[in-house]
């Protein structure tokens, strides 16, 4: 199955979603070693710390989401997740595109 099918020419497959959110996890845990995922709804903004443990926390919810078959759900949370790293300044815009490329496609900036 392919994520976003019902939406038309989505090529993301459930396999790729599923590596793009793990991708995204090994990130702050290499910025935050020994961090904990957990809900965190109300972290102030002041909080970084806080608020990765959070975004980790939405990784792995995330991946259950596809096992669950909640596709739409986890393409939404990889898009949130991906705009909060990127704003923290863990990642790139450039690194969240390839983490969303299907295999063995070509870069083109």
């Amino acid at each position: 199955m392919r994520a976003g099918d019902s939406h038309g020419g989505c090529v993301m497959t459930n396999q790729k979603l599923a590596e793009a959110l793990l991708f995204h996890a090994s990130q702050i845990v290499a910025i935050a070693p020994g961090l904990e995922p957990r809900r965190d709804i109300e972290a102030p903004r002041a909080e970084e710390r806080g608020q990765l443990a959070h975004v980790l926390w939405m990784c792995d919810e995330a991946v259950t989401f596809i096992a669950d078959g909640k596709i739409d759900k986890a393409m939404r949370w990889l898009g949130f997740i991906q705009g909060a790293l990127w704003v923290m300044g863990v990642s790139t815009i450039e690194e969240s595109k390839r983490a969303n490329m299907p295999q063995g496609e070509e870069y083109k900036p």
